[in-house]
Protein backbone atom coordinates (compact mmCIF):
# COMPACT_ATOMS: atom_id res chain seq x y z
CA UNK A 1 0.00 0.00 0.00
CA UNK A 2 2.80 2.71 1.08
CA UNK A 3 4.72 2.37 -2.00
CA UNK A 4 1.54 1.77 -4.32
CA UNK A 5 0.49 4.95 -2.93
CA UNK A 6 3.80 6.74 -3.34
CA UNK A 7 3.72 5.90 -6.79
CA UNK A 8 0.20 7.14 -7.19
CA UNK A 9 1.67 10.63 -5.67
CA UNK A 10 4.55 10.92 -8.06
CA UNK A 11 2.39 10.40 -11.08
CA UNK A 12 -0.09 13.38 -9.92
CA UNK A 13 2.78 15.09 -9.41
CA UNK A 14 4.09 14.22 -12.64
CA UNK A 15 0.36 15.15 -14.32
CA UNK A 16 -0.09 18.22 -12.24
CA UNK A 17 -3.44 16.62 -10.70
CA UNK A 18 -4.65 16.50 -7.36
CA UNK A 19 -4.26 12.64 -6.46
CA UNK A 20 -7.17 10.86 -5.19
CA UNK A 21 -7.62 10.68 -1.19
CA UNK A 22 -6.51 7.20 0.34
CA UNK A 23 -9.23 4.53 -0.11
CA UNK A 24 -10.87 3.04 3.27
CA UNK A 25 -8.77 -0.17 2.52
CA UNK A 26 -5.45 1.54 2.44
CA UNK A 27 -7.01 4.02 5.19
CA UNK A 28 -6.69 0.89 7.22
CA UNK A 29 -3.44 -0.53 5.95
CA UNK A 30 -2.12 2.85 6.95
CA UNK A 31 -3.12 3.07 10.30
CA UNK A 32 -1.94 -0.69 10.78
CA UNK A 33 1.46 0.57 9.69
CA UNK A 34 1.20 4.27 12.14
CA UNK A 35 0.75 1.64 15.07
CA UNK A 36 3.67 -0.37 14.19
CA UNK A 37 6.10 1.33 11.77
CA UNK A 38 8.49 -0.22 9.60
CA UNK A 39 12.36 1.25 10.30
CA UNK A 40 12.56 4.76 8.65
CA UNK A 41 8.73 5.27 6.92
CA UNK A 42 7.62 7.27 10.01
CA UNK A 43 7.43 10.76 8.24
CA UNK A 44 6.25 9.15 5.37
CA UNK A 45 3.36 7.24 7.20
CA UNK A 46 2.30 10.52 9.18
CA UNK A 47 2.40 12.41 5.97
CA UNK A 48 -0.26 10.23 4.14
CA UNK A 49 -2.23 10.08 7.38
CA UNK A 50 -2.35 13.94 8.09
CA UNK A 51 -2.51 14.82 4.18
CA UNK A 52 -4.28 12.24 2.16
CA UNK A 53 -7.20 10.85 4.47
CA UNK A 54 -9.63 13.88 3.39
CA UNK A 55 -12.25 13.46 0.76
CA UNK A 56 -13.06 10.13 1.55
CA UNK A 57 -16.23 9.62 4.27
CA UNK A 58 -15.27 5.98 5.21
CA UNK A 59 -11.36 6.98 5.40
CA UNK A 60 -12.41 9.52 7.02
CA UNK A 61 -14.12 7.63 9.73
CA UNK A 62 -11.53 4.86 10.20
CA UNK A 63 -9.35 7.64 11.00
CA UNK A 64 -11.24 9.25 13.83
CA UNK A 65 -11.91 5.80 15.23
CA UNK A 66 -8.21 5.27 15.19
CA UNK A 67 -7.67 9.23 17.05
CA UNK A 68 -10.50 8.60 19.48
CA UNK A 69 -8.71 5.45 20.15
CA UNK A 70 -5.28 6.52 20.93
CA UNK A 71 -6.82 9.73 22.70
CA UNK A 72 -8.79 7.28 25.16
CA UNK A 73 -5.47 5.09 25.83
CA UNK A 74 -7.49 2.06 23.81
CA UNK A 75 -4.96 1.76 21.16
CA UNK A 76 -0.71 3.03 21.06
CA UNK A 77 1.01 4.55 18.45
CA UNK A 78 4.48 6.28 19.41
CA UNK A 79 4.00 8.46 15.99
CA UNK A 80 0.88 9.93 17.54
CA UNK A 81 0.57 10.62 20.83
CA UNK A 82 -2.78 11.44 22.26
CA UNK A 83 -2.33 15.50 21.94
CA UNK A 84 -1.04 14.98 18.52
CA UNK A 85 -4.39 12.52 17.79
CA UNK A 86 -6.71 15.67 19.52
CA UNK A 87 -5.26 18.01 16.92
CA UNK A 88 -5.16 15.94 13.93
CA UNK A 89 -8.91 14.87 15.12
CA UNK A 90 -9.61 18.40 14.51
CA UNK A 91 -8.39 18.88 11.61
CA UNK A 92 -9.95 16.53 10.32
CA UNK A 93 -13.50 17.38 10.82
CA UNK A 94 -12.74 20.41 8.53
CA UNK A 95 -13.68 20.15 5.29
CA UNK A 96 -11.06 19.33 3.08
CA UNK A 97 -9.69 21.72 0.19
CA UNK A 98 -9.78 21.13 -3.41
CA UNK A 99 -6.11 21.94 -4.02
CA UNK A 100 -5.43 18.19 -3.51
CA UNK A 101 -3.14 18.70 -0.65
CA UNK A 102 -5.36 16.69 1.93
CA UNK A 103 -5.41 19.39 4.21
CA UNK A 104 -8.13 20.97 5.84
CA UNK A 105 -9.57 24.55 4.85
CA UNK A 106 -8.39 26.89 8.32
CA UNK A 107 -10.82 29.73 8.93
CA UNK A 108 -9.33 33.19 8.99
CA UNK A 109 -10.94 35.07 12.21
Amino acid sequence: MLYDYQRHLAQCKSKKTPPTPLTPEQAQQLIRLLENPPAFEEPTLLELFERHIHGNPQSEAHARHFLFAVINGVSACNLIGPARARRLLDNLSEPADQSGTGEGVHKQS
